[in-house]
């Protein structure tokens, strides 16, 4: 780990030996319909806000060759045929090894937040190796100057775009990415979402799913997307997550209005079950759960105060979304994961200007976001991830850069501050010229769901990855 007062050994251009881990994980069926019932129920409750996510209720669950499943045109296949050879492991960062880490008890207070920077954020202009040689041949005009970094070292430096956020204290871990990616949006999204490795067949439900799958003890909804519908991370087995599209139709739950009055009623009845116990996995069973599920979590929407956000977050949808997000968690409504959504980082054409401006948006809604948490005590029981499907190359193209493969992610909260994991090498790039990564996406799942949640990873992912040591705070 290196932060601003620590100096560097390790060069930017130093080869290092990627991570590979492989998984396939799966679980029971559900009906469509069984969706398509809970998600009207929750529009009856809530006039459309919440949408109850099952995995069958998905164009893309369980398919590994539909839509897109080959890589993009405009960037070839980065599968890796070989592995480089192994150098002496630089003394300023923490390589990927086997968990030390104490697992954790599954603690009602803790939440996941995971941001997905979709579209393919560029780690090598959010983490600057801006002393390597090599890069700067690679990107003449696009390196930024020192003056442009908050400088870790004589090797790295943070985009001053993140600067709010470097100052209330985050971790960078570089280097992940999934082995043998391809440059596809679609299928390295699928790949993210499911939290399935390459040459594995995707698993049907989302990896958040899963979590929310265990971490489930009889919440209203116990995962939850902002922003939209539903995404195929949240997948699950159970009717436990939902999407949120606009809390504030929510309005009319509390309402001392006759018509209101009748309407909850007659919802509340249709919820009920009545005789001796059903099997809960009965179809009827569980669209009475779901109605019964939806009202509830309506309650907590209606308390949702978006008065004043502009004035406090970004006006844009990542700072709707934070803003939410904290007041849900305030509400200790039993929500564990929240997953929200920001881009688009895909940045063929005017990369540093793009680029810049989605992390200054970032930063602002992040630090406010934290500010929130630290004043409602609930700072130390919030851990903020962030994701994306896979970084850009190396070399630049025009204004630009094209897809890519290991990038690097953020995680602030309960973390120790600095950066962690092994630099992807510059001088030993994989047979497309693309970083190898050196942290597996299942490493970085693994230490969300088993470091954090204490959900073991072999109950999410097939194949029992390591969690990534050092990152967090017990």
């Amino acid at each position: 780990m290196t932060n601003q007062n620590e100096p560097s050994n390790s060069s930017p251009d130093s080869e290092h030996p990627p991570g590979a881990q492989a998984e396939e994980s799966s679980g029971p069926s559900r009906r469509k319909f069984l969706g398509l019932l809970a998600g009207g129920a929750a529009g009856a409750a809530a006039t459309g806000a919440i949408y109850i996510a099952n995995k069958e209720d998905s164009p893309d669950a369980g398919s590994a060759g539909a839509a897109d499943s080959s890589p993009d045109p405009t960037s070839p296949s980065t599968t890796q045929s070989e592995t480089p050879p192994t150098s002496e492991p630089s003394t300023d960062s923490v390589p990927a090894t086997p968990n030390t880490t104490p697992q954790l008890p599954l603690g009602p207070m803790r939440t996941l937040v995971v941001v997905e920077l979709n579209g393919g954020n560029d780690g090598l202009a959010t983490l600057v190796p801006y002393s390597s040689r090599t890069l700067q041949k690679l990107r003449p005009t696009l390196l930024p100057s020192e003056d442009e970094l908050i400088l870790l070292d004589d090797d790295f430096g943070i985009n001053r775009s993140l600067e709010k956020s470097w100052n209330q204290g985050i971790a960078v871990v570089q280097g992940i990415g999934i082995p043998g990616s391809t440059g596809s949006h679609f299928e390295m999204e699928r790949r993210w979402w499911s939290g399935t490795e390459m040459n594995t067949p995707l698993a049907t439900t989302g990896f958040l799913g899963r979590l929310c799958d265990e971490l489930d003890e009889g919440q209203p909804i116990t995962g939850l997307t902002l922003g939209t519908r539903r995404s195929p991370a949240m997948l699950s087995a159970k009717p436990v997550t939902a999407g949120i599209t606009n809390p504030s139709v929510s309005w009319w739950v509390n309402q001392q209005n006759a018509w209101f009055t009748n309407l909850r009623a007659g919802i509340e009845t249709m919820s009920m079950h009545e005789g001796a116990q059903p099997d809960m996995f009965h179809p009827l069973a569980i669209a009475r759960n779901g109605l019964g599920s939806a009202l509830d979590f309506a309650d907590v929407l209606a308390n949702v105060d978006l008065r004043n956000v502009a004035d406090r977050y970004p006006a844009n949808a990542l700072g709707w979304q934070f803003a939410i997000a904290a007041q849900i968690i305030a509400s200790h409504s039993g929500v564990r994961v929240i997953h929200i959504t920001h881009g688009n980082f895909d940045t063929h054409d005017d990369q540093s200007g793009t680029h810049d401006h989605l992390l200054r948006q970032l930063d602002g809604a992040l630090s406010q976001f934290r500010t929130e948490l630290a004043e409602t005590g609930n700072a130390d029981d919030v851990l903020i991830a962030t994701t994306s499907e896979f970084g850009r190359r190396p070399q630049q193209s025009g204004t630009g850069t094209d897809h890519g493969s290991a990038s690097m992610a953020l995680l602030a909260g309960p973390v120790e501050n600095g950066r962690f994991g092994e630099h992807p090498s510059l001088a030993k790039l994989d047979q497309n010229d693309n970083l190898i990564p050196t942290i597996s996406m299942s490493e970085f799942y693994a230490t969300l769901g088993e470091g954090w949640l204490g959900v073991p990873a072999s109950s999410v992912i097939a194949s029992a990855p390591p969690v990534v040591p050092g990152l967090l705070k017990t």
